[in-house]
C-alpha cells in the first residue's frame, strides 16, 4: 500500500502558477499516471509549496479517491483537511470514496462536518453515496437524510437520488418504506427504479408481489437487467418452474438478448429440476450466440462454464459434464468449475473419479483448493462410502492447504463416519468441534444411530434436533422409527403423541419429471 507523504510544508504557498506546474497538475488526471508517479508529483508540490493550492490539492484528492486499493480512508481525509476551504466537489468526491470503503460511517460524519463547519453546499450527486453509506450502516438514520432531500425538492425530481433512497430502504429490509417511495413516484420510473423495487421484494421473500411489479413494467422498459433480476429471484426462492416459464416469455416478447446472468439462472433451474432437454436447449442457445454474434462473453465466462457442468451433472448426464470440463475454453477451468465436477462425480457414486480429479487440481492446475473444494470432495467420498480417504482429506486440509475446517466440513465428516457405521468416532468428533454443532450435524448423528439401532445416542441427537428447531418433523419421525426398530414401541408412541401435541406435521416431499421438454412438478 502506498503511503501518503506528510502534507505540511515549510514554504509559503506559491501564488504564481507556472506552465510547468499546470502540466504537472494535468498529469494527475492522466490514466497513465501510476501511484509511484503520484508520489513524485506530490513531493514536487510540497517542495514548491503548491501543495496547498486549492486546484492542486483537489487534483491530488481526485487521484487518491480513484485509486482506493492504494490509499486508506485516513489518507483521503488527511488530503481533504489540507485543502483551504474545500468546495462542494472536494467534499462530494471524498464522501463518494468513503461510502465505498469498509467504514461507510465516515462518509456520514464528513457530511455532517460539511454542513456544520464549512461554507460548501451539498450538490445533487452528494446524496446518492450518502444513502449508499446509510444502507451499509443499517441503523435506519437515513430517514433524516430522506427528509432533507424532500425539503430540497430533490426526491421527486432527481431519479438518481430517488433510486438511491429506494436502494437504501431495500438494504434495511424496510419494505413498507420501499413501497412508499416507489408508489410516490408513479409514472416517473426508469429501469433502475423497477429493478430496485423488484430486488427489495425478492430479498424480503415477496416473490409473487415482485412478479406483480414486473408485470406492471411496460415491455419497452424491460431491460435484460430487469428480466435477470426477476429470473434470479425465482432461483433464489427455488421456484424453478417459473424460471423456465419467465425465460420463455422473455424469448417471445423481446427484443431482449439474454446475458450471462440470465443463462446461469436458467441452467441452475434446469439442473434443479433435472430438465435435461431444457438444459441442452440452453446450451445450444449459448453456442448459437457465439457462432452468430461472435459473442465470447458466454464462451469464456467462468460462471456459464460452471453452470453448464453443474446442470449436466444434476440432470444425470455426467459423461457430458466431464466432456465439457475437459474441453473448457478457459485453461485451466476456474476453481468453481473444478469444484462443480468433483461434487457431481461424487453424486453419481464415482468417488474414485472425484478423488483423482481433486488430485489433478492440487498437483497440476496451478489453483489452490478452497473451502468449497473440500466440501465437494468430502461429500463425494461420503456418497461412495470412502471413509479412510475422507479421514485423510479432512486431517490434511488445514496443514497442507491452509483451509480451516468450518461447520460444513465437520458436517460432511460426521455424516461420512455415521454412514460408515463409525458412530462412536462421529460422536467424538462432535465433542472436539470448535463450534456449536448445528441441525444437520445432529440430524446426521440421529440417522446414523437409527441405522445401527443405538437408541440412547439417537434419543440425545433427536433432543438436540427438536431443541434447535421444534417445528422440524424429521427429528420426531426418525426417533420414533429408531424406537420402533429396537422394539421399543412405547417410546415410539410417546414421540408420535408429542409430535401431535406440538402440531408438528411431516413436510411433503416434491419431485419433478421432464416429458418431451415439458417439466412437471409433483408434491406428495
Amino acid at each position: 500500500m502506498a503511503r501518503v507523504i506528510c502534507l505540511s510544508s515549510p514554504l509559503a504557498q506559491v501564488t504564481t502558477i507556472s506552465d510547468h506546474h499546470r502540466y504537472s497538475v494535468s498529469l494527475l488526471s492522466s490514466p497513465a499516471t501510476t501511484v509511484r508517479d503520484f508520489q513524485k508529483l506530490h513531493a514536487q508540490f510540497i517542495t514548491t509549496g503548491l501543495v496547498t493550492d486549492p486546484t492542486t490539492a483537489t487534483h491530488l484528492l481526485s487521484f487518491i479517491t480513484s485509486h482506493t486499493s492504494s490509499f486508506t480512508p485516513s489518507d483521503v481525509l488527511i488530503f481533504l483537511s489540507r485543502i483551504p476551504n474545500p468546495n462542494s466537489y472536494a467534499y462530494t468526491t471524498t464522501i463518494q470514496n468513503l461510502s465505498r470503503s469498509a467504514n461507510p460511517h465516515l462518509a456520514v460524519s464528513l457530511f455532517v462536518s460539511m454542513l456544520t463547519s464549512s461554507s460548501a453546499e451539498p450538490q445533487n450527486r452528494t446524496f446518492p453515496p450518502l444513502f449508499s453509506a446509510y444502507a451499509k450502516i443499517s441503523h435506519g438514520d437515513g430517514k433524516q437524510l430522506h427528509g432533507m432531500v424532500i425539503k430540497m425538492g430533490l426526491a421527486d425530481t432527481d431519479p438518481v437520488i430517488r433510486n438511491s433512497i429506494l436502494a437504501m430502504y431495500a438494504g434495511y429490509g424496510n419494505l413498507a418504506a420501499c413501497c412508499g417511495v416507489f408508489r410516490s413516484c408513479l409514472h416517473r420510473f426508469d429501469p433502475v427504479t423497477w429493478n430496485t423495487m423488484i430486488t427489495a421484494l425478492v430479498k424480503s421473500g415477496f416473490v409473487e408481489e415482485a412478479r406483480e411489479v414486473f408485470d406492471e413494467i411496460p415491455c419497452r422498459d424491460r431491460t435484460v437487467v430487469t428480466w435477470s433480476t426477476m429470473i434470479n429471484g425465482y432461483v433464489r426462492h427455488k421456484k424453478y418452474g417459473l424460471v423456465l416459464e419467465l425465460f420463455r416469455l422473455m424469448q417471445t416478447t423481446g427484443p431482449v438478448t439474454p446475458n450471462p446472468h440470465v443463462i446461469v439462472s436458467l441452467l441452475s433451474a434446469c439442473g434443479a429440476l433435472g430438465a435435461l432437454k431444457q438444459g441442452e436447449w440452453a446450451h445450444r442457445l449459448i453456442d448459437k450466440k457465439i457462432t452468430l454474434d461472435g459473442n465470447h462473453n458466454f464462451k469464456y465466462n467462468p460462471h456459464v462454464q460452471t453452470a453448464l457442468v453443474d446442470m449436466y451433472c444434476k440432470c444425470g448426464s455426467i459423461d457430458k459434464a466431464v466432456e465439457l470440463f475437459e474441453s473448457c475454453p478457459s485453461k485451466p477451468p476456474s476453481l468453481s468449475t473444478w469444484n462443480s465436477l468433483i461434487y457431481g462425480l461424487g453424486m453419481h457414486g464415482r468417488g474414485h473419479d472425484s478423488l483423482q480429479l481433486f488430485s489433478r487440481l492440487v498437483t497440476s492446475s496451478g489453483l489452490r483448493p478452497d473451502a468449497v473444494t473440500f466440501i465437494a470432495i468430502l461429500t463425494a467420498l461420503n456418497h461412495s462410502g470412502m471413509v479412510d480417504e475422507g479421514r485423510e482429506i479432512f486431517a490434511t486440509m488445514t496443514d497442507a492447504y491452509g483451509v480451516t475446517a468450518g461447520i460444513e466440513h465437520y458436517g460432511c465428516m460426521i455424516d461420512l463416519l455415521g454412514r460408515g457405521g463409525f458412530v462412536k468416532e462421529a460422536k467424538e468428533l462432535i465433542v472436539r468441534m470448535p463450534m456449536r454443532p448445528d441441525l444437520p450435524i445432529w440430524g446426521s448423528l440421529l440417522a446414523a444411530s437409527r441405522r445401527i439401532g443405538d437408541v440412547e445416542t439417537g434419543r440425545r441427537a433427536a433432543e438436540k434436533v427438536m431443541e434447535l428447531d421444534p417445528t422440524d418433523s424429521s427429528g420426531y419421525v426418525v426417533l420414533a422409527n429408531t424406537y420402533a426398530n429396537a422394539g421399543e414401541f412405547g417410546g415410539a408412541l410417546k414421540v408420535r403423541v408429542k409430535m401431535k401435541e406440538r402440531n408438528v406435521e411431516r413436510v411433503p416431499g416434491s419431485s419433478s419429471v421432464e416429458v418431451d421438454g415439458v417439466v412437471y412438478e409433483f408434491v406428495g
